[in-house]
């Protein structure tokens, strides 16, 4: 074929070629697969402004870049859902204090000395977060347990309540499916540590992961 169209630089017949349709559907067959395996979606750093139905693209925001995290997500017109991209696979993002923490006794979700760890939601959408710890209590009777919610707030899905025998580490783990999050928005591993008389419960090796489950 003697010509070539102007960006993908696909080939095409003109009057002047001779006739062999199997030879240029082979072509442009060939054409189109070497295009396909060498471009992919793009790497973006923000969400298309005008997306189709099927369009593919990987996301990296500044922050995950530090990381080498990126995203693959896939826009669906049809999801029921305000935010159409869903996210096909890609690392989480991550945070992790590695060193122990303490709590007071108390009645409440807390903070502790050293708060967190924290992560900042790069898009606006819904959420799975997941976070670990070991902790302990110096007292028998110390509840203890943690969960993913805002700085400052309560968490919906927290772990199980454990009362560890004193000074003995026990892993728990919280799970917690978190919707309608705004870009920006921090989230933040908190703390529970109930019981009385001076006791407290310490915090260690500490852990929260997020991925996207759609996003928009």
């Amino acid at each position: 074929m003697g010509a070539t169209t102007p960006n993908l630089a696909l080939p095409y017949p003109v009057p002047a070629d001779t006739i062999d349709i199997p030879r240029d559907v082979k072509a442009l067959a060939d054409k189109l697969d070497t295009y396909r395996a060498i471009s992919g979606p793009a790497l973006v750093t923000s969400l298309p402004g005008s997306p189709v139905d099927g369009q593919e693209i990987y996301y990296q925001s500044s922050a995950m870049a530090t990381d080498g995290v990126v995203w693959h997500l896939r826009y669906r017109t049809t999801s029921s859902s305000t935010y159409k991209w869903e996210f096909i696979g890609g690392a989480p993002l991550r945070a992790v204090a590695e060193a122990d923490t303490s709590v007071s006794s108390t009645s409440a979700w807390t903070d502790p000395g050293t708060p967190g760890p924290d992560i900042v939601v790069p898009l606006m959408g819904d959420y799975d977060a997941e976070a670990q710890s070991n902790g302990y209590s110096n007292g028998v009777a110390c509840t203890i347990a943690l969960g993913i919610t805002s700085p400052g707030g309560t968490p919906a899905s927290p772990s199980e309540t454990y009362v560890p025998a004193a000074l003995v580490r026990e892993q728990q783990m919280a799970h917690e499916r978190l919707t309608n999050l705004a870009a920006g928005a921090t989230l933040r591993l908190r703390y529970w540590g109930n019981g009385g008389g001076g006791q407290f419960a310490t915090f260690g090796k500490r852990k929260l992961r997020i991925w996207p489950v759609r996003v928009g």
